[in-house]
């Protein structure tokens, strides 16, 4: 803010370099004796602390967070002091730094919003930085090759689609090995989805797939001895269907399953084994994971408090809904999908996006809503939300049990202007994670799911010795 109102700060709590801070007294002098080493510390980057990029936004600012203020000439200044204290986490046009980057609109000043810097930008997963450095070094799949079910090959899109994509992602990644003796996991190659829909019944089809299942492991129990190292434990597989991990039932038991249906209630299905896949785009949406629709659109600027839109008779959770909900004002419910570009407009006038379980817990409409900028509210039991561990959903979205339908209203009308302004910026921090890039990039979907299963890698292997 452009306020003249007096900052009192603690020399100690600023983590600056001391050899900044020694000779300085005071915070006039503090902050010109850090402009002396910012402005002559040139292009000596081992002397400089790192410098970040920021975004700006213009006439934005963030109220009662003001950190110091730094009488400079020019933005660039004001920038390299907000570099050199951890505690900064934007400034304005005005030369104040601030301690919060959660923003209202102003006709005052212009926001400047710290971001990671390059170096931590390039190297994917902060908080993971040495995970996923490890992985990319370590991580061996072998994949097992069969012809068993090859003639089932339809191409399913939308949020199932994720079964194709991520086959295809993982046979162009780094990670393939042909040296079975240096593989971290093995890829059982089962296309559970392909086997289902080729069927003329979603019944005719389960069995089917089961049967493939079943042929394609008696022949990898059969003529590999790489199963009997683990039980199979090592060994991993996706199904992108409803039946989730149920496909290979007690036959697949021990090996990790990358699924949409992870559902704690699913008997098949273990959450600390088994991963919860992020949904993929439908192609009319695709344009989503490119610009981030919507995601700079403030929340004052949308008008629509609560939005769905698809069936509504299928699952616990959804009749219950559009009855209750049917004709609220700020509620918009449609019974049915709406064309491509309405659903969009929709998506991103709603400050809120209510994904309701179906008859499984998992819904595409999670990815669509966080591309848009709409604050997803899950209401579902016994999820088990995609990329735990990667993302905290608890920053970004609601998540309610299903007996909350009723309370829906209140609850969202509950939620502050700053509370929403906080979560909408978090999705632009967390969106790459859930787009399926191909071929895939650091940060993106794939990636993800990779670092998952990485770190699950602890398994102990039973191997023969050759006795003389």
């Amino acid at each position: 803010m452009n306020y003249g109102h007096k900052v009192d700060m603690n020399i100690s709590k600023a983590k600056v370099l001391w050899s900044t801070v020694l000779p300085c007294i005071g915070i006039a002098a503090l902050v010109m004796c850090l402009l002396q080493k910012v402005i002559s510390c040139g292009n000596e980057e081992q002397q400089c602390k790192i410098q970040y990029e920021y975004e700006f936004l213009k006439q934005k600012d963030v109220d009662g967070k003001d950190f110091i203020h730094v009488q400079a000439h020019d933005l660039e200044t004001v920038k390299r002091v907000c570099d050199s204290f951890e505690e900064c986490e934007a400034f304005n046009s005005n030369g104040w730094l601030k301690t919060s980057s959660s923003f209202y609109t102003t006709n005052q000043a212009d926001l400047y919003i710290k971001q990671k810097s390059k170096k931590s930008r390039n190297s994917v997963f902060a908080p993971f930085t040495s995970e996923y450095t490890k992985m990319m070094i370590g991580m061996k799949i072998y994949v097992y090759e069969t012809s068993i079910g090859i003639a089932h090959r339809p191409h399913r899109t939308g949020g199932y689609a994720v079964e194709r994509v991520f086959v295809e992602l993982l046979l162009k990644s780094p990670f393939i090995t042909h040296n079975p003796n240096e593989a971290t996991f093995f890829f059982i190659p089962i296309r559970c989805s392909s086997y289902i829909l080729d069927a003329s019944t979603e019944h005719d089809g389960i069995l089917e797939a089961k049967r493939i299942v079943g042929e394609i492991m008696n022949q990898i129990q059969n003529l590999h001895p790489f199963w009997s190292w683990s039980n199979g434990a090592d060994h991993f597989y996706i199904c992108a269907h409803d039946i989730g991990s149920g496909i290979g039932e007690d036959l697949l038991k021990n090996s990790i399953a990358l699924v949409n249906t992870a559902d704690y209630e699913d008997q098949y299905f273990i959450p600390n084994k088994d991963i919860s896949l992020p949904p993929a785009l439908s192609p009319d949406l695709r344009s989503l994971s490119r610009d981030m629709a919507g995601a700079y659109i403030t929340p004052s600027a949308r008008n629509i408090l609560a939005f769905y839109a698809g069936d509504v008779t299928s699952g616990r959770i959804r009749p219950s809904a559009y009855r209750r909900w049917l004709n609220d004002e700020d509620i918009v419910i449609f019974d049915h999908l709406l064309p491509t570009n309405s659903y969009k407009k929709y998506l991103m006038k709603s400050r809120f996006c209510l994904i309701l379980r179906g008859r499984e817990v998992w819904s595409s409409r999670i990815t669509e809503a966080i591309l848009c900028g709409c604050v997803p509210v899950i209401l579902s039991d016994h999820y088990h939300l995609p990329l735990q561990g990667i993302v905290n959903w608890k920053d970004f979205s609601i998540i309610l049990p299903e007996k909350e339908v009723f309370n829906l209203k209140a609850i969202l009308q509950s939620v502050t202007p700053g509370m929403l302004t906080e979560m909408q910026f978090q999705l632009k921090n967390i969106y790459h994670h859930f787009v399926w890039n191909n071929p895939a990039q650091p940060n993106d979907a794939f990636y993800s799911v990779m670092l998952q299963l990485w770190q699950k890698r602890h398994i102990v292997r039973y191997q023969p010795f050759n006795v003389l």
